[in-house]
């Protein structure tokens, strides 16, 4: 497809003066000529080329080609697509202040510490006197003081450990042997039959620790369960608001602005693609469409930071408006 438009195109270019055309150049190209299926396939394909040459957006993104969706697309795209957006979240996360991290992450780095921990102790890398390896209620006071020295005052672990303490304390005996009667409830964290191997089984679920940590009614904003554009606007957002991830104020907005403009770009080539499955909606179809209008709405609005995209109808007009934009927004550097 792009080298018919290429050919069809060149002779108006060099007329121009031009002796390069560019992807930005066919894009609005196809703009002005209403081929907005063209164009909008272009952006998403071939404009990522223009971001990846930018020092800063490069160099937020992880080059491991293995870990890169290769079954579709021009790989430039899945770079910036795949690899930008989630890389963003795990760069704040990384780089944040433990204080500053959000109860799900501290969750997380609690629940990997005390895998961590308990596989260095069979190792012997940690407390290899065998009297920590022959007591759990001590294998756990360690465990305490290893994360209050390496993490002073951070509040959810302390209350995690002392929850811990005190579910042991009620439910095994001095012997560090289950209390039988103890498990009326058939509550699953009592099945081990000792401390230690409760301490080893509640490593397989995350809900038992979080129970620990949160409370029993606390859920999780499960990441797994977010549809994939909700993710990519939850990097924009993440990068607003996070000057761990780039400082300068300007080139966060910038680069936010390119994210955001790309992102609802991508959404309209998905429509467009599966145009017959919104003209014959199923409940999945539905419900995708459902937060493709909140993804964009958000991304339209500008987060309150932005300026707010002037197009609000995502019809041809509209359409063209935004391809308009998005080409010439400036690339931070």
């Amino acid at each position: 497809m792009f080298s018919r438009l290429f050919e069809n195109i060149r002779n108006q270019f060099f007329l121009d003066g031009k002796d390069y055309i560019s992807y930005a150049d066919l894009v609005k190209w196809c703009v002005h000529h209403d081929q907005i299926n063209q164009a909008v396939t272009l952006f998403v394909e071939k404009i990522p080329q223009t971001y990846l040459a930018s020092p800063l957006v490069s160099s937020l993104i992880d080059y491991d080609e293995n870990s890169l969706y290769q079954k579709y697309g021009d790989p430039e795209a899945q770079k910036f697509y795949c690899r930008l957006y989630k890389n963003i979240k795990t760069l704040h996360i990384n780089s944040c202040p433990v204080k500053s991290k959000s109860p799900k992450h501290l969750f997380n780095l609690f629940r990997s510490e005390y895998k961590n921990f308990l596989a260095e102790l069979k190792t012997g890398q940690v407390y290899s006197d065998d009297e920590y390896l022959s007591s759990g209620r001590k294998i756990l006071k360690c465990f305490s003081k290893y994360m209050s020295e390496k993490y002073q005052d951070v509040e959810l672990f302390s209350r995690c450990i002392v929850s811990m303490t005190k579910f042991i304390n009620n439910n095994f005996d001095v012997n560090e042997k289950r209390r039988i009667s103890n498990n009326e409830n058939n509550d699953r964290r009592v099945s081990q039959n000792n401390i230690i191997a409760f301490l080893n089984f509640i490593t397989n679920d995350k809900n038992f620790i979080a129970e620990f940590m949160f409370g029993k009614d606390y859920h999780f904003d499960d990441e797994e369960q977010k549809n994939t554009y909700q993710k990519k606007l939850e990097a924009i957002e993440i990068l607003l608001n996070s000057s761990y991830v780039i400082p300068d104020e300007i080139l966060r907005k910038q680069l936010a602005d390119v994210m955001r403009y790309y992102l609802i770009i991508k959404i309209i080539r998905n429509r467009i693609n599966h145009a017959a499955d919104f003209e014959n909606p199923t409940a999945e179809s539905g419900q995708a469409k459902t937060i493709e209008d909140s993804v964009i709405r958000r991304c339209i609005s500008g987060f309150d930071i932005l300026p707010a995209i002037e197009c609000t109808e995502l019809d041809k007009a509209g359409i063209k408006s935004i391809l308009q934009k998005a080409i010439e927004l400036p690339v931070p550097q």
